[in-house]
């Protein structure tokens, strides 16, 4: 006994396009999420197709994949943590969601189905052979259809059925009723092949009012061959680089003395953790007899790694030179001497683009500085220095923020 695969709902929502194709997994696991991420959506009530208004894209990869929801200018997005399957379910339940909360995307009636009615069908598998769902759902999709979450509006209906362990596959009318299919050895990319050489396009549907129409088995498709109406995704995107500009205040301490401190900051940004920085930060000393301002310039290189969704911890190795400006009883000067310096930063993700960060830093010159009169010790200053800033980053470029990530130094 065939049952419906797909649950009806009362509303019809707006076709989603699936893209994973620059999802930096192993390929038989994109594969897999990408046929069970369309199934899900199915069951839920949606139709999955090429080619819609409303996009869900899975970028990423390793043990964290970013979840990305669009509809216009809406767009939400979630980071999922995870391997194997626990890292497929969490993509398929976020998905999920941020289309739940995308309210706007349930229309009547469909702009892709309004668009091409007669490109619609609906799928119905036997309850022995619910693993060949998924790829074959995929399949149709990559093929040019639209699967929809019900007949209603359906112009073909899909047969997957079970025949002593092997798959079978038929295409019907949207009135007639699954049967026997045809056998054949696998469900996968050939299934739209089966899809394109069968009588789905040409046969009427007053022809195929009950008896199915068998789908013959496709003969193999070499793997360079062109599919110039379904192309396949392309390789699988290279981590990329964005950018992060940030300006921080705080206070530095150098021996016994305490000094304002004003950091700016630019930061390239790698996908994979590492990242570049220069920094520029002036700590001003203000005394009766003299006025003194440390500039530290310095670039360096570090790694960051995400400890929860939205925190982020960064650490790195920089170096540079300090400047020493100094103004005392009219004699005025400037001396330089190199510096090395660590910064740690917390950073939390307040949007896409911004983030607040807290930062600590140690530091060290190659020698310490002071400024004498007679016997009197105007302005002295130790070669060791600690600061702690609060300070704000603004992302660009690269695809837009992800929640977890943050470069705050």
């Amino acid at each position: 006994m065939l049952h419906a695969l797909i649950l009806v709902s009362l509303a019809r929502p707006a076709t989603i396009d699936v893209r994973v194709d620059a999802l930096a997994l192993p390929h038989a696991q994109t594969e897999q999420l990408h046929g069970e991420l369309m199934t899900r959506l199915v069951e839920e009530g949606h139709a999955v197709g090429s080619t819609a208004a409303v996009v869900v894209r899975l970028t990423g990869g390793g043990d964290v994949v970013h979840v990305e929801v669009a509809h216009g200018s809406a767009i939400r997005t979630r980071d999922v943590r995870g391997q194997g399957a626990v890292l497929r379910l969490a993509v398929i339940h976020a998905a999920i969601e941020l289309l739940a909360s995308l309210e706007e995307i349930r229309v009547d009636p469909d702009p892709a189905l309004a668009a091409a009615p007669e490109r619609a069908v609906v799928v119905e598998v036997d309850e022995a052979a619910q693993v060949h769902a998924a790829p074959t759902i995929a399949a149709v999709v990559d093929a040019g259809w639209v699967v929809t979450p019900a007949a209603d509006g359906a112009t073909r209906k899909v047969c997957i059925g079970d025949r002593d362990g092997r798959p079978t596959l038929a295409v019907v009318a949207i009135e007639a009723t699954c049967g026997d299919g045809a056998p054949v050895d696998a469900l996968g990319p050939e299934v739209a092949v089966a899809l394109r050489v069968s009588s789905i396009e040409a046969a009427p549907v007053a022809e195929a009012e009950s008896e199915p129409v068998p789908v013959p088995v496709p003969v193999p498709v070499p793997v360079a061959a062109p599919r110039v109406d379904a192309p396949r995704p392309g390789p699988i995107a290279a981590p990329r680089w964005s950018g992060a500009l940030g300006v921080a205040l705080g206070v530095q301490a150098r021996l016994r003395s305490v000094e304002p401190l004003v950091l700016v900051h630019g930061d390239a940004r790698h996908d994979s953790g590492a990242w570049i920085t220069a920094r520029i930060a002036t700590a001003p000393s203000v005394a009766t007899d003299v006025r003194v301002a440390d500039t530290f310039v310095t670039a360096g290189a570090g790694y960051g790694r995400a400890l929860a969704r939205r925190l982020r911890l960064e650490a790195a190795l920089a170096g540079g030179v300090v400047v020493h400006g100094f103004r005392v009883a009219g004699d005025r000067g400037a001396r330089v001497d190199p510096t090395l310096e660590l910064p740690i930063a917390a950073s939390v993700a307040l949007g896409r683009r911004v983030e607040l960060v807290l930062a600590a830093l140690g530091g060290v010159s190659t020698r310490a500085r002071s400024h004498v009169r007679g016997d009197r010790v105007l302005w002295s200053r130790d070669r060791w220095r600690i600061a702690g800033t609060l300070g704000v980053n603004v992302t660009f470029g690269g695809k837009l923020r992800r929640a977890s990530s943050a470069g705050g130094r």
